[in-house]
């Protein structure tokens, strides 16, 4: 893996409360690029750490089962003019909607967060320029978003 993702939360009644923080370098490839940017021309993207505040509402107070979720997050690339050796720096911003199960394979210890979502770009859509080659992000751009969670719940008493 080129990133790895680590992250705390807090549970309480019907609720959870977490932060994450993911690290490490990957390469966006063409489609990554053109998912999230327009006029990039021959840049190159590097995702090299995002921030993500969650929020989740759970349908039973056990916090099993179906839940309802938000999650903010801000992901950082370096962009790259490999022929001019040149560097910028750009912070994406997102919202994300999500709906989820939760399962728990082991002794309500170790559980499962598939869930799915919708999340919105709302970063800046202005030109950035790295020298003299221009790149932004894609106007008004809304991804579906499958993911799946691995955790462990510890009660604290």
């Amino acid at each position: 893996f080129d990133l790895v993702s680590a992250g705390a939360g807090f549970e309480w009644s019907r609720f959870q409360t977490g932060a994450a923080f993911t690290f490490g370098d990957h390469h966006f490839d063409k489609t990554l690029k053109d998912i999230t940017f327009k006029n990039y021309g021959d840049l190159e993207f590097l995702h090299y750490q995002s921030e993500d505040v969650s929020f989740k509402v759970f349908l039973n107070q056990r916090r099993t089962n179906f839940y309802l979720g938000g999650l903010m997050n801000f992901t950082h690339w370096k962009v790259k003019d490999e022929t001019n050796n040149l560097e910028d720096k750009i912070t994406g911003a997102y919202v994300t909607l999500y709906t989820g199960f939760r399962w728990f394979p082991f002794k309500k210890i170790f559980y499962i967060d598939p869930n799915v979502g919708i999340s919105a770009n709302i970063s800046s859509k202005r030109e950035r320029f790295v020298g003299s080659k221009r790149y932004q992000f894609n106007d008004n751009f809304i991804e579906f978003t499958p993911n799946i969670q691995a955790g462990v719940r510890f009660i604290l008493r």
